[in-house]
């Protein structure tokens, strides 16, 4: 138990280690001293803690859009029920389509906020990657 508690401190010192060398003047000999580690493994152990973080967030934003597209196709098939109770006439077929120009916006609509945040992801990882290289 002491030896389990005592790498989760060890990991807590080391993620503010990394914070501190990506966000202030220390290099990675001060960050690794700090660790007990080499320049090279506190450089190494932070870029693998970035790419866990970034893979981490790519799964949620997945997760998040399939919700998205699941509740999106479930409005549009409630809409299209009620519709399919109605005898056929050119106002239902004005009001199918409406439903299919809807869910077709809002998947559109969805697409583009993902793909936002996915550059958002890139854009913090090519952020960090470049101060990584720029303390080395």
């Amino acid at each position: 138990m002491a030896t389990k508690r005592l790498g989760e401190i060890i990991n807590v010192r080391a993620k503010e280690a990394a914070r501190v060398a990506t966000a202030g003047s220390s290099s990675w000999t001060d960050v690794g001293k700090a660790l007990g580690m080499t320049r090279q493994a506190a450089h190494e152990k932070l870029r693998a803690r970035v790419r866990d973080e970034i893979d981490e967030g790519l799964a949620k934003l997945e997760r998040v859009e399939k919700a998205g597209r699941d509740k999106i196709t479930r409005r549009a098939a409630r809409r299209r029920e009620g519709l399919d109770k109605a005898p056929s006439s050119a106002k239902v077929e004005a009001a199918r389509r409406r439903i299919d120009e809807w869910e077709q916006g809002e998947h559109e609509k969805l697409s583009r906020k993902v793909q936002k945040a996915r550059d958002d992801l890139d854009r913090a990882e090519q952020s960090v990657q470049e101060k990584l290289v720029r303390k080395r």
